[in-house]
């Protein structure tokens, strides 16, 4: 769950690159690219559902396999029967270790040409000019205790304002497109067509999957990368080095509800001039983030 102020700072993101936000599932803490296709298409192959975070389970379903199901299921058929030999053709698959993975594009080389061709994005969050609702919460340090001191961070100072900056150097979004093991053909004709598909027992039946509690009712469609992050938080209120000091116990366990974090980031937290709270969090410049991914509805999709 995400508070009003973040689901206002999301939209900006979405709006910003034309997307619609209830279509991307961002990570709830941004990861490197994995340095491998072999982990960057399980990470593809993971069905997403309607939850607001990436899912990344291993053991969640993954496409390729309900795809293998789905052809299984149906009636034989031209089409059918191309799709099923290019499925079990093992040159449309990687091979990772033991394990064959199904290819997917963008692998690791076209990411980098994305990001290098990307845009630059800027965001400035004034809480002054924000309207809060009651329970929403805000990121004042409120409800962190340090065990080593027992010292609560707002320790009756009531922040006036705070200020959150954002900047990526680079940001692309890149379609997620299938290896030569996928048939367009052959999974449109299944979705529009329920006579086609057999009904014996034990194979996957299109209720399962398309109807409204369905296990694929979603397709990944792309990726959201970024480089060079730099957030900026500034909590106004009269704090003290104390309050400092007890940060450098908690890096990450600040109670400021963003869920803008990225793997191996550089964190650092001072006193400005007028003694108010300044986090800095900063990615590694040549690291690219994996921010969220990007799925439609699958009925969109086929209509």
């Amino acid at each position: 769950m995400i508070n009003t102020y973040e689901q206002y700072i999301i939209d900006h993101i979405a709006s910003s690159l034309s997307i619609d936000d209830k279509n991307l599932r961002w990570f709830p803490f941004f990861p490197i690219l994995p340095n491998n296709d072999c982990d960057l298409f399980s990470l593809f192959d993971v069905v997403q559902n309607e939850r607001f975070f990436v899912e990344k389970n291993s053991k969640q379903k993954q496409f390729s396999a309900i795809y293998g199901e789905i052809l299984q299921a149906q009636k034989t058929s031209f089409v059918t029967d191309i799709a099923k030999k290019n499925y079990i053709n093992k040159e449309n698959w990687l091979q990772c270790n033991t394990t064959y993975i199904p290819y997917y594009s963008p692998n690791l080389n076209q990411i980098n040409t994305a990001i290098a061709n990307g845009v630059s994005y800027d965001f400035t969050f004034d809480s002054s000019n924000f309207t809060f609702n009651e329970n929403d919460k805000v990121p004042f340090f409120s409800s962190l205790i340090i065990p080593a001191t027992s010292l609560k961070l707002d320790n009756g100072i009531k922040p006036i304002k705070f200020v959150f900056k954002l900047h990526f150097d680079k940001v692309a979004l890149t379609p997620i497109q299938y290896g030569n093991w996928y048939s367009s053909a052959a999974f449109t004709t299944a979705y529009k067509n329920q006579n086609n598909w057999n009904t014996e027992s034990g194979l996957i039946t299109w209720d399962s999957l398309f109807d409204t509690n369905g296990i694929l009712n979603y397709i990944t469609t792309g990726v959201l990368v970024a480089s060079g992050m730099e957030l900026k938080l500034q909590i106004v209120g009269d704090y003290k080095e104390e309050h400092l000091e007890s940060l450098k116990y908690n890096s990450y366990n600040l109670d400021n509800s963003f869920c803008l974090k990225a793997e191996n980031s550089n964190f650092e937290k001072k006193l400005d001039e007028e003694n108010n709270l300044i986090v800095n969090i900063s990615s590694v410049k040549k690291s690219i983030l994996m921010l969220a991914l990007q799925v439609e509805k699958t009925q969109q999709l086929m209509s």
